[in-house]
């Protein structure tokens, strides 16, 4: 690890280049970039300027105010640039954030990325402090100081006190006094956005030959700094003791959050009454990477192969091309092009580390899921993406990596994608990125709340991608977590605008990086609950995503102690999810009954007030009776309309004496407790 002060001066072409650079690859590991803290200085080239754009990692800035323009931003920010660079600076803009017009209008509290850019105010008046010199003036405002430097200070100066030479006039400052400096520019911190980049020879290769002077010097070490723009693992949640202060106590555990058995019986059905037509659907995990492929839970059959790269050549980006080498299982975010080692990094085995093969055990259906399907594995395929960043331990890759992560799954044609990532700025690229993939399913964790304490409404608290899902979201699926009773999991971030529904997040039976079965608690096991529960409806039959997040919105088992939590107080219910082909009646005992129900009209007359319209404006997926309330029953039914779903409720009419039939069965509408229609 080391510090390096290289100062480039020539005093002909009044060219200097002055760059710190930090380099941390000792800590970090062999693969990893330095970081470099650098400043614009007068005469630096353009071809430079241009490769610092193209090179580096952006900076991040959050709109203020309506009417902005991603290139009104770019010019605050980078102020003027030579034409060459003008256009660098705007074509790399664009393609970060996948926009395309600098002109197209921006919302306030968006974050834009804006290229790194080498910015100098020009003529800038400064004031002169006790203790200050001509010389320690221009160190701390441009960094350099030589002939050349003070001779335009002197030039822009010399009016102001008669002093006919820059010697005089320099020993003539006073305390107080405003003098004009040439140029001034803030120090930067620049990292590559990929390892190897070097910094020196960059400027080394792309400066003036006329290279005055090099001088070094040693002093602390520093560590890369991380990006404020950056994500970070929506990680576990420790359960430490069960004093009602903890994140879970042990009664709030759910090892088995799922009935396997009661879930496999209607997989079955549904099979059957398919025509056995079940397709493998694909899911994408965005994390930490997988230990050990192809052992005897992670085996071939459940990971999806590209079979080119297993039977091509090492080291080869083997046709078709896609920027990536090696990548049987997945990729690998840290190198260009694009590595295969999905295995977390690190030595440690730390907890982080295996959060990626805790979550991809239970989208496969959970640790015990081979006995408890009868033998064999549900039709689910997983393809890996390792986004951890080997330079920070516990950090991830840049957040603009995302989209790219993301474009390879989307390449392998995968359907479902599970993120339990958590960012605090909305980056306009990833958002409008998202939003155009209607073919993929995204659900996302909606995050803990970090360092312990109670979970946080998202209404307040600034979580992304969490905040892009929510009921008018057709391709995102948001995740809270719940307990064994039903409540919100004390910890987990929650929102009626942003959240779709909770999921099992309590003590929740997982397999990590051993192999062993240890018990998961957070938003993040919820998410992958809801993303193997997606797999399963896509595999039998219902393939858009829109169609895949409603079914299992309208399956879901309300519950009044999750009123606010998420928009439709609703907790996964994966056996509900997948009975696609028939219809399917909850008694107040539990107990689900399927079937055909032929006259729904039974459903329609309990809304005794006229409050819901039944003209047929819109689809209605389910019906909840009986709902208690201070003021009497109240009835209520989840719609859809153009991909928006929503619900709306009306006082109940009395049930004395209504029946429903469903599959040859009469029951009491006053006993029932959920009704949600097939989908197919």
């Amino acid at each position: 690890m080391c510090f390096r002060l290289l100062h480039f001066q020539a005093s002909m072409a009044s060219v200097s280049i002055l760059a710190w650079s930090i380099c941390v690859g000792a800590a970090l590991g062999q693969d990893a970039s330095s970081a470099y803290i650098s400043r614009g200085v007068d005469g630096m080239s353009t071809e430079l300027r241009e490769i610092i754009a193209q090179s580096f990692e952006p900076t991040y800035v959050t709109v203020e105010a309506s009417g902005t323009t991603l290139g009104s931003l770019l010019s605050e920010t980078c102020g003027t640039q030579p034409r060459a660079v003008r256009d660098t600076l705007a074509a790399e803009a664009l393609k970060l954030n996948r926009l395309k017009s600098l002109d197209e209008i921006l919302a306030k509290d968006e974050t834009v990325s804006i290229p790194r850019c080498v910015k100098l105010e020009r003529n800038i008046e400064v004031e002169v402090q006790e203790g200050d010199t001509i010389e320690s003036l221009l160190r701390k405002h441009t960094g350099v100081y030589g002939t050349i430097t003070l001779r335009k200070t002197f030039e822009l100066n010399k009016g102001k006190n008669g002093s006919r030479s820059p010697e005089a006039f320099f020993r003539t400052l006073a305390v107080g006094q405003k003098i004009t400096l040439p140029y001034v520019a803030e120090p930067q911190i620049f990292v590559p956005r990929t390892a190897g980049t070097d910094f020196r020879q960059l400027v080394q290769e792309n400066s003036t030959s006329q290279v005055a002077a090099v001088a070094e010097q040693v002093t602390r070490p520093e560590a890369r700094p991380r990006n404020e723009g950056d994500y970070v693992l929506v990680e576990s949640v420790e359960i430490a003791s069960a004093d009602g202060e903890t994140p879970c106590s042990e009664s709030e555990d759910i090892f088995e959050p799922i009935d396997m058995a009661a879930l496999k019986a209607v997989f079955d059905e549904e099979t059957l009454l398919s025509g056995g037509a079940v397709e493998v659907a694909s899911i994408g995990i965005i994390d930490t990477g997988l230990a050990n492929p192809e052992d005897d839970f992670f085996s071939l059959d459940v990971l999806l192969v590209k079979q080119e790269e297993m039977d091509g050549e090492d080291g080869k980006d083997d046709l078709p091309k896609n920027g990536a080498i090696d990548d049987i299982f997945g990729v690998n975010l840290n190198n260009s092009p694009l590595s295969g080692d999905i295995q977390p990094f690190g030595p440690e085995r730390l907890s982080w580390q295996y959060h990626g093969t805790r979550m991809a055990s239970l989208l496969l259906g959970g640790p015990n899921v081979a006995s408890q399907w009868g033998g064999k594995r549900p039709p689910i395929k997983l393809r890996i993406v390792n986004f951890a960043s080997s330079e920070a331990s516990g950090g991830m890759v840049s957040a603009l990596k995302l989209p790219t992560a993301v474009d390879q799954l989307e390449r392998d044609k995968v359907a479902i994608v599970n993120i339990s990532l958590a960012g605090k700025q909305d980056h306009v690229g990833v958002k409008r990125y998202f939003a155009e993939r209607q073919g993929m399913l995204f659900v996302v964790a909606a995050g803990n709340r970090q360092g312990g304490g109670p979970g946080q409404n998202l209404v307040f608290t600034k979580q992304y991608p969490a905040r892009y899902g929510g009921f008018s979201a057709p391709n995102i699926i948001t995740v809270a977590a719940h307990g064994l009773s039903g409540r919100k999991a004390p910890f987990s971030h929650y929102a009626h605008e942003y959240v779709d529904l909770a999921a099992p997040g309590c003590g929740v039976a997982t397999r990590n990086g051993d192999g062993n079965i240890v018990a998961d608690s957070g938003s993040s096991p919820a998410t992958a609950l809801v993303s193997f529960t997606a797999g399963l409806v896509r595999s039998l039959g219902l393939q858009q995503p829109k169609d895949i997040k409603i079914r299992i919105l309208a399956a879901v088992d309300t519950d009044a102690q999750l009123e606010g939590q998420s928009w439709n107080s609703g907790r996964l219910n994966a056996v509900k999810a997948v009975s696609l082909r028939r219809d399917l009646v909850e008694t107040a005992d539990r107990k689900l009954h399927f079937g055909n129900i032929a006259d729904r009209d039974v459903l329609w007359a309990l809304c005794g007030d006229g409050a819901v319209d039944f003209s047929g404006e819109y689809e209605i997926l389910k019906v909840v009776p009986n709902i208690r309330t201070p003021f009497g029953l109240k009835v209520e039914y989840f719609t859809e309309s153009d991909g928006v779903l929503g619900t709306q409720e009306c006082a109940q009419r009395d049930t004395a004496g209504r029946t429903l039939t469903i599959g040859g069965s009469e029951i009491p509408v006053a006993e029932m407790r959920d009704v949600v229609f097939r989908s197919l």
